[in-house]
């Protein structure tokens, strides 16, 4: 879908310029916004100039006319757009999980924007349509938690899944919590029903055919990937 007058993505961004230094692009993960990388992005910024955004859904993004502008070929667009607009040639472009995907997929469909891509616990997709079939299943799930259940609760219950168990236990969790609060619910639905990793387009062929250094990056306990 391509963007008109009536159909805005609005990104909300931060942009630190440092003359002559490459630029560093960070895409935050499910129910993230762009403080997700704050605390590295601090570290490097004497070293590199830095771009934080809000992707669609999250954060202070917002969307004008169609849902379907959430999804991940529209998200893309968007973040090409604003490399425009801040006359960024080439940059290095990093995302985490739901973040990730999104990077691959501008990454390997925009390639001569991009120097290197590092991706965070991410693949290219479902590679079949059962696996994008039971996922889209899984997502629905969540969707219909997010409508009936108190934003904090679905919060609760979601990092009390196995997977976050050592999350939960480093001092900076109650801190993610209260970020994560200043997401909007419906946003986030929004976003897994069109960027979800069941209705993503899959980027394995263009995947083989990838020609930018990648560096694949996941924790020592993360099975998944």
């Amino acid at each position: 879908m391509k963007q008109n007058s009536d159909n805005k993505i609005l990104l909300n961004y931060e942009f630190t310029a440092n003359d002559g230094k490459p630029v560093l692009v960070f895409l935050h993960g499910f129910m993230g916004d762009l403080n997700e990388f704050r605390a590295i992005s601090d570290e490097l910024k004497s070293e590199y100039s830095i771009l934080l955004i809000d992707l669609p859904g999250h954060g202070k993004t917002r969307i004008t006319g169609s849902d379907e502008l959430h999804s991940v070929p529209n998200a893309a667009e968007s973040i090409v757009s604003l490399l425009n607009k801040l006359g960024i040639g080439k940059c290095v472009l990093i995302g985490y999980s739901m973040g990730g995907r999104h990077a691959l997929y501008t990454a390997l469909n925009y390639p001569e924007y991009f120097e290197k891509i590092v991706l965070e616990s991410s693949s290219p997709g479902l590679k079949t349509e059962k696996e994008r079939q039971l996922r889209i299943e899984n997502d629905a799930q969540l969707i219909k938690k997010l409508r009936d259940q108190k934003y904090s609760d679905f919060l609760e219950d979601w990092y009390n899944q196995p997977l976050f168990r050592s999350l939960k236990a480093n001092k900076t969790f109650d801190l993610l919590m209260k970020s994560r609060l200043n997401n909007d619910p419906s946003g986030l639905i929004k976003s897994l029903e069109y960027a979800g990793t069941g209705t993503q387009p899959a980027q394995w062929d263009n995947w083989i055919k990838n020609k930018i250094p990648t560096l694949l990056i996941c924790g020592e306990k993360d099975v998944k990937f």
